[in-house]
């Protein structure tokens, strides 16, 4: 195992930078944040965890990947997450301008607190799902955006509404590319 205190990835700037590749294949763990902050910065290219890797990069707010990048977890033994996920005082808002796709793995974020705890998907963002499971305490808005997808051929998606969060707990925008299949 290779512990890190934090990663950035920014592989290219060109049209390819989706292409351009960190592909984690041996468990890695990383330094958890102790306040709002991101010890996990997506600003181009693909970083993509193919190992049994257990980390929690984020506290509060963040973008998960700007509109360059996509964050990729390809590996069922994979769990990333907010600092104690569920729990007030770590809640936030993720946002995602790139690409989550999870093929295998798990992804849980927010405390559900507060009225904004919503993983937001604006931009360019996308969730792909095609298996392992979403996980957000609170609630998920796809934006207004003809650029904005969400496609589930797999996986589990679990939005678990909280008090805190008022008004829709799972919103799509128009219009948002909508595909799902063989999903729970």
């Amino acid at each position: 195992t290779n512990d890190f205190y934090s990663i950035t990835v920014n592989k290219s700037s060109s049209g390819l930078s989706l292409e351009a590749m960190f592909d984690v294949t041996i468990p890695i763990t990383m330094n958890a944040p102790t306040s709002t902050a991101s010890r996990l910065t997506l600003t181009n290219g693909t970083f993509r965890i193919s190992s049994a890797s257990t980390i929690t990069p984020y506290y509060g707010t963040n973008t998960i990947c700007a509109a360059g990048a996509r964050f990729w977890l390809n590996n069922a033994a994979a769990s990333v997450s907010v600092i104690t996920p569920g729990v007030a005082a770590t809640g936030g808002v993720p946002t995602f301008s790139g690409e989550l796709r999870i093929d295998n793995g798990s992804f849980t974020y927010s405390s559900g607190i507060t009225a904004t705890d919503v993983a937001t998907f604006t931009g360019s963002g996308s969730l792909r799902m095609n298996g392992g499971s979403f996980t957000m305490f609170g609630g998920v808005n796809f934006a207004n955006s003809s650029l904005v997808q969400f496609v589930q051929t797999g996986g589990t998606i679990t939005i678990d509404p909280q008090p805190g969060v008022s008004g829709t707990n799972l919103a799509f925008g128009t219009p948002t590319l909508l595909v799902a299949a063989g999903t729970t």
